[in-house]
C-alpha cells in the first residue's frame, strides 16, 4: 500500500468514524485506523478522493472463487451519478476477474440498492450480526443493471 492510498483510506476512516458508520461496514473488532488500514492490505480495492478527501472505495475480499464486495460513498456524493458510475464500473471489472460477487449489508435499504444494481437474493438471515438481520446477495457475470 502506497503513502498515498494510506491517505486516501485515512481520510474515509476518518469520516466514516465522524458520521459513526464504521458499524456499519466493519466488525467491532476492526474499528481503529490501523485495524482498517490493515484490512485494506489484504483485499483488492480502488478509492477516488477530491478535495475534500475520499468520496467513494469498493472492495473485493476473497471468498472460495468470487468475492465478498463492500462499497462506501461518502455522504456528500451518496445518490449521485457519478458514485453509481463509479460503482458499476468497478462491479463490471470485478465480474472480469472472479465468477461471483458476494455482498451482506445490514442495512434494508441498501439491500435495495444492491439489488437494483443487478444482484439477487439469497435471503435476509435474522440476527446474524450482533442479533440485527443481514440481507445476503450475489452477482455473476452478465447481472450488472444499467439503472
Amino acid at each position: 500500500m502506497s503513502p498515498a492510498d494510506e491517505l486516501v483510506l485515512t481520510s474515509m476512516w476518518l469520516q466514516l468514524n465522524a458520521d459513526k458508520d464504521l458499524a456499519s461496514l466493519f466488525r467491532s473488532d476492526e474499528y481503529s485506523l490501523a485495524d482498517v488500514l490493515n484490512y485494506f492490505r489484504q483485499v483488492t480495492y480502488a478509492t477516488e478522493s477530491d478535495g475534500a478527501g475520499a468520496w467513494v472505495c469498493i472492495w473485493f475480499e476473497p471468498f472460495f472463487d468470487g468475492v465478498w464486495v463492500g462499497v462506501w460513498v461518502a455522504p456528500r456524493c451518496r445518490k449521485t451519478k457519478k458514485a453509481l458510475a463509479f460503482v458499476k464500473l468497478a462491479l463490471e471489472h470485478a465480474l472480469k476477474a472472479w465468477p461471483v460477487l458476494f455482498c451482506a449489508t445490514r442495512q434494508s435499504k441498501v439491500n435495495r440498492i444492491v439489488i437494483r444494481l443487478g444482484f439477487t437474493a439469497i435471503g435476509k438471515f435474522d440476527k446474524m450480526a450482533n442479533g440485527q438481520p443481514v440481507w445476503l446477495s450475489c452477482m455473476e457475470a452478465g447481472d450488472v443493471r444499467s439503472r
